[in-house]
């Protein structure tokens, strides 16, 4: 899989001598120094580990989310399908209707309400595709 080659990219072997050695061969502000790069290496490797795990988990909520988005377009269309009629000629007199604008996501049309007449209202129309966008 792609994860073992990432971890392989990110792998580092540090050839440490034994302690008696570094001792006698290495003077004491070289020695300081290795030991600084050891662990400035180690601490990088951490960080290394830290982000592909952030990284995993960023790509697992992300599908969890893409899931879920699916699950609720779908309800959405379901709903729209099986569980509605055309309700808008009800409520509405669209005889005389202005279209006041149109947009990326629908129509907004100056109309009158059938409940109480002469009162003006605008409604906005849009297509169920657009419904999670909008």
């Amino acid at each position: 899989s792609d994860m073992g080659a990432s971890m392989e990219a990110f792998t580092k072997t540090v050839w440490m001598p034994r302690p008696e050695e570094a001792v006698d061969s290495v003077e004491p502000l070289e020695q300081t120094q290795l030991c600084a790069q050891f662990s400035r290496t180690l601490e990088l490797q951490n960080l290394r580990t830290d982000l592909n795990e952030a990284h995993r988990q960023a790509r697992r909520l992300e599908n969890q989310l893409d899931h879920r988005l699916d699950d609720y377009d779908k309800f959405l269309e379901d709903l729209g399908r099986f569980s509605s009629r055309p309700v808008l000629t009800d409520a509405f007199d669209f005889s005389n209707a202005t279209v006041v604008g149109r947009g990326h996501y629908g129509f907004v049309i100056a109309c009158k309400r059938r409940t109480v007449p002469r009162s003006q209202v605008v409604v906005k129309v849009m297509s169920e595709r657009w419904v999670r966008v909008a």
